[in-house]
């Protein structure tokens, strides 16, 4: 009778609210938390929100200036129809121990001759017999003989590679990537030329390299100079001669015609005489819009110009200026950047050199992100253009 009394008694402490009261043992709903007293003179704490990862966003930017890359030059505004053309001219030349040797290069609208090479003797005159043109042989002709109606110059690449045997090479290269015109030729044929030598070796932004540092395949990149002749269709009339190609690169002389347009820079090279004949050997990769007659199979295969935002256009003409007088290996640089999560955004909204942005992303942990690169090069520009692109930003990293 005791036990079950104390049974009862067991049973009434559960019924009547006890530990579990009302909820077979389990523990009841949680009174209201009493609010915390705020501390006098300082503001009350914020929780720390816990923040979602997010996925990084990469964005390839086309180098549109070099040869070398296969995508077209884009336009702030749209120019129709036009077939993206790249062709190479090249020359072996042989620079011996009298003469100056002088390689100019430059892009022109209305004709495939890219460069002019020539011999100067020591009194500043021009060797009879001496010039060479480099012309495209697919822009080679004229609109009449088959070549296309009308142009638009828009790439520029030179290579020049010492071809010498290691015993006997050597000498010094001196070059200049131009915005200016070269200086007018003199008036008599003695010392023609030796304003024009001594204004670029004068010149604060020229480079003096050795024969050594030619050996490898470096190029050196044109930039826009004149953006009404940069984006402008020209007369097609295929090779010139060298009166008209030196119009397009240098002032007005006693002797010289009009000067032409010019759209892009001017490369110049300057090859001193040397102790042992030295052998070159010389590339020039020349991009152009071309526009053909309508019945003609390339007419007909024109597609549209493709277009840009002003400040992604700004931003590889802002890296090409930079870079103008930097011997570039032509594996190289065909990619401005693979832009770790905020570079790309930084260069497209704030419109700044693509080089800022890749700084600011390198002291934000590009170099951690770089470890990633291959696979997200990869699923971006496909597997041919990674070897390409991967070593800018390698070169990124270091500026």
């Amino acid at each position: 009778m005791v036990g079950k009394g104390n049974g009862g008694a067991n049973v009434a402490a559960k019924a009547g609210g006890g530990k579990g009261a009302g909820r077979g043992g389990r523990k009841g709903p949680r009174g209201p938390r009493p609010a915390p007293q705020a501390t006098p003179g300082l503001a009350r704490p914020r929780r720390a929100r816990a923040s979602r990862a997010r996925p990084p966003v990469h964005t390839v930017i086309p180098n549109y200036l070099n040869p070398m890359c296969p995508h077209p030059v884009p336009t702030v505004t749209s120019q129709g129809r036009a077939l993206p053309h790249t062709g190479i001219a090249s020359m072996t030349f042989t620079v011996d121990t009298i003469s100056t040797t002088m390689l100019i290069c430059a892009a022109n609208a209305s004709s495939g001759t890219v460069g002019v090479i020539f011999r100067i003797g020591a009194d500043g005159s021009p060797i009879s017999n001496s010039e060479e043109k480099l012309n495209v042989p697919t822009m080679s002709l004229s609109a009449n003989s088959g070549g296309p109606t009308s142009a638009c110059a828009k790439k520029l690449g030179v290579t020049v590679i010492n071809a010498t045997n290691a015993m006997t090479r050597g000498g010094t290269i001196t070059y200049i990537n131009s915005a200016q015109r070269l200086p007018a030729r003199g008036p008599a044929a003695v010392g023609e030329y030796n304003d024009i030598l001594t204004g670029i070796r004068d010149s604060p932004y020229r480079r003096v390299v050795t024969a050594d540092e030619m050996m490898g395949p470096h190029q050196l990149i044109a930039f826009p100079t004149d953006d009404v002749h940069y984006n402008s269709f020209e007369p097609f009339y295929g090779t010139s001669y060298f009166t008209q190609f030196w119009a397009t690169v240098a002032t007005t002389g006693p002797q010289d015609p009009l000067p032409s347009p010019r759209a892009m820079s001017t490369i110049v090279y300057i090859f001193p005489p040397t102790n042992s004949a030295q052998t070159y050997h010389v590339t020039v990769r020349a991009g152009w819009y071309t526009r053909w007659p309508l019945s003609s199979v390339p007419g007909q295969s024109m597609r549209n110009v493709p277009t840009a935002s002003a400040a992604e256009i700004n931003a590889v003409r802002d890296h090409a200026e930079e870079t103008a007088h930097d011997l570039v290996h032509i594996t190289e640089g065909t990619m401005l950047g693979l832009a770790a999560p905020r570079a790309a955004a930084m260069a497209r909204a704030t419109g700044g050199g693509v080089l800022g942005a890749i700084r600011g992303a390198v002291t934000g942990g590009l170099g951690r992100a770089a470890t990633l690169l291959e696979g997200a090069a990869a699923d971006i520009v496909g597997p041919e253009l990674v070897e390409m692109a991967i070593p800018l930003i390698a070169g990124a990293a270091a500026l």
